[in-house]
């Protein structure tokens, strides 16, 4: 995942061959814009945190505060059946 300090989106690439895979959505389908964004770090396994989700920090109020996040994965149910994991 890349995250734009610009327009606060967040691109997902393909790990393995660096394909563009979208912009994370929420179970909405909305875009994820979080303004101001700074950084984008993966939990991990160690204490008071998820390895099932994205930490993120940014400052609002044109940088004047600090805000810190995460973002977990949520399953989405579509008709057909397929599950897609959205943040």
């Amino acid at each position: 995942m890349v995250g734009n300090f610009g327009d606060g989106r967040i691109n997902a690439y393909d790990p393995h061959d660096f394909h563009f895979l979208g912009t994370v959505d929420d179970p909405s389908g909305n875009q994820v814009v979080i303004g101001d964004l700074w950084a984008l770090v993966p939990g991990n396994r160690g204490p008071h945190s998820d390895p099932h989700s994205i930490y993120f920090t940014a400052g609002v109020q044109d940088e004047a505060h600090g805000l810190f996040g995460k973002l977990t994965a949520a399953p989405a149910h579509h008709n057909s059946g397929a599950t897609d994991l959205l943040i």
